[in-house]
Formats: structure tokens, C-alpha cells, sequence
């Protein structure tokens, strides 16, 4: 187990389940990427991928030749996006119930403080427990990131968790579909 302190103050500790996450990636399936056909010698043919610098490129070099491929990577993308969205919450899902150990109040003067701020408390223990994580223990993103750091490999240092922050700190800023961004 390693010791974090989050944002907040509050210290918790962070037990690695890099095999669980990796059986949750393992039964997630990804969409398929579009494809095209390439014509060969002879007359055969081969389907490829399309990547997404291939597909940056198309569009940048041959606007002509990517139109009939553009609303299928279009809905890629977006098949993309949501499917990563729910891996990514099955996995912190797991994190937060299997990896992240805190010691949750005695008593129930946080619920009437945050009912009293017009927050829905849930109910169930497991949810409370989350919902207690997410708006008492953590701080922020960073926190997310380190703990999902932290929990998905043992002996991860300060460097490390540096650079896996810049990995998806793009993401982590990106705005929701529909929101505006924050100036």
C-alpha cells in the first residue's frame, strides 16, 4: 500500500490492483476503426485501418479523397469517445471501491452539511462511500490522476506521476459535449 495525501489534506492509502484494471480493459471492447480499401497488383485488394494520423493527414492533403470516409470516422470518434468514457468510469469505479482506502466519518454530520448545501447524499453504502471520496477526500483532477497512477502500478515515484498527469491532462480539460469551457 502507498500513503497519498490528497489535495484536501487528507492522507489515504492506495493498494496497486494493476491485474483488476487490467482484466477490466481485457473485457472491454473498442469499436472497430473505419477502413479502407487499398487496390494491389494483380488485382487483389487489402482492407486497412485508418489511424488517426492517417486520418489527419487525409483530410489536410486530400479533402476529395477522405469525403466518402468522413462520416463513418466522424462516428468512430464519437463510438470512440463514449466507449472510452465508460471504460474509464468502470475503472475508476474499481479504484475507488477496491484500491482507496480512507476511514469514512462515524457520524452522519457531512450528509446534513452537504444535504444542507442542496447535494443529493446517496443512501446505499457503497455509493455514500464514493460520493464521500469524490466531494471530501479529493481535491481535484490531479488527485484522480495520481491515485489511478498509484493503483494501477506499486512503485510508481514522483516522476512518474508527473508524467502520466501530462498524459491526460488534455483530456481532463477537454469540455464535456454541450459545456462551455472555463476562461
Amino acid at each position: 500500500m502507498r500513503e497519498y495525501t490528497t489535495e484536501r489534506g487528507v492522507t489515504i492509502e492506495v493498494m496497486p490492483i494493476p491485474t483488476l484494471l487490467d482484466a477490466i480493459r481485457s473485457g472491454h471492447k473498442m469499436p472497430p476503426a473505419p477502413t479502407y480499401t487499398e487496390h494491389l497488383a494483380g488485382g487483389a485488394t487489402q482492407d486497412i485501418e485508418i489511424t488517426p494520423e492517417m486520418a489527419r493527414a487525409w483530410q489536410a492533403e486530400d479533402l476529395d479523397g477522405w469525403a466518402p470516409y468522413a462520416a463513418a470516422w466522424s462516428a468512430y470518434e464519437a463510438q470512440l469517445d463514449e466507449r472510452t468514457k465508460i471504460l474509464n468510469d468502470r475503472l475508476w469505479r474499481a479504484v475507488m471501491r477496491r484500491s482507496v482506502m480512507f476511514d469514512m466519518p462515524k457520524d452522519e454530520a457531512w450528509v446534513q452539511e452537504q444535504r444542507d448545501l442542496g447535494i443529493d447524499v446517496p443512501d446505499g453504502l457503497a455509493e455514500r462511500r464514493d460520493h464521500y471520496l469524490l466531494t471530501e477526500v479529493i481535491g481535484s483532477a490531479h488527485d484522480i490522476i495520481n491515485i489511478m497512477a498509484l493503483a494501477a502500478g506499486a512503485n510508481v515515484t514522483e516522476e512518474q506521476l508527473s508524467a502520466v498527469e501530462a498524459s491526460f491532462w488534455d483530456t481532463i480539460q477537454r469540455p464535456a459535449p454541450g459545456r462551455l469551457a472555463s476562461p
